[in-house]
């Protein structure tokens, strides 16, 4: 064995011993609301992170955090960690199905009402409708609302927000899906976020996609390489690669940048 070799030995199991230290195999059992499941930070690392992307423990921890407190099952995509590249933060995602269910079930959930808000060109008269209907030659889209009613709350809770401050921007323009669907997706921001004040304790930490999820704060934290990126396999070819597998299992991807 030459040194380089015994030198990459040596890191595997510097980082085997680190995560067994800092609980990375230790499985947990989630009850969520398809049943338990178990679930450890390697099955994380292994199958619901793309295999060349660089992940931190606690971004693993947060996300793990975060399925066990809100009950998620991410193996049927109630819940993704979506890192692009090691410079930026990871961003956890939860599926809207899961936030519109969740109120469903709730038996102080009365409704709601949303939609978007737009600017006459010609007149500047803002109107606030239902739906996201707007006509792009006459109106210029500035934003959406909605509200969520409870039947032990009098006030209901009412959300506006602004579609210059979530818009996503790809070289300084709105990405593909902000771009041809901006309606929308700035809808389903109010509707996310109107069901987050409405519902704290079952929707906290619970953001859409058009959202993309919750930036996680990282600080001194070590690196887990996947196992795709510790082990350097033979050559086998097939059909479908890992990456193809893990792109499929997440809203789709433009560059990098786009997520639907």
């Amino acid at each position: 064995m030459t040194n380089i070799q015994q030198n990459q030995v040596n890191e595997l199991h510097n980082q085997h011993v680190l995560a067994q230290q800092q609980d990375y195999y230790k499985i947990h059992k989630i009850e969520t609301d398809s049943g338990t499941i178990e679930l450890s930070m390697a099955q994380i690392r292994d199958f619901l992170v793309a295999p060349d992307v660089e992940i931190s423990v606690q971004e693993l921890k947060m996300f793990l955090g975060l399925c066990q407190y809100q009950k998620l099952n991410p193996f049927i995509k109630d819940a993704y960690l979506i890192k692009f590249n090691s410079k930026q933060p990871a961003s956890i995602v939860v599926s809207k199905d899961v936030a519109f269910k969740r109120a469903f079930a709730n038996p102080n959930y009365d409704g709601m009402e949303s939609g978007i808000v737009v600017l006459n060109k010609e007149t500047g008269q803002i109107d606030q409708r239902k739906g996201t209907l707007y006509i792009k030659s006459r109106e210029e889209l500035v934003g959406a609302w909605a509200i969520v009613y409870r039947k032990d709350i009098p006030r209901p809770t009412e959300v506006i927000v602004n579609f210059d401050e979530y818009v996503q921007l790809k070289d300084g323009k709105p990405n593909s899906n902000w771009s041809k669907r901006p309606a929308i997706m700035i809808h389903k921001v109010a509707e996310s976020t109107a069901l987050r004040k409405a519902f704290p304790d079952t929707h906290q930490g619970m953001y859409d996609e058009s959202e993309l999820g919750q930036p996680i704060e990282v600080q001194n934290s070590p690196i887990i390489e996947g196992r795709i990126a510790q082990i350097k396999q033979p050559v086998i070819e097939a059909s479908v690669t890992p990456q193809q597998i893990y792109q499929e299992s997440i809203p789709a991807v433009e560059n990098g940048n786009d997520i639907f």
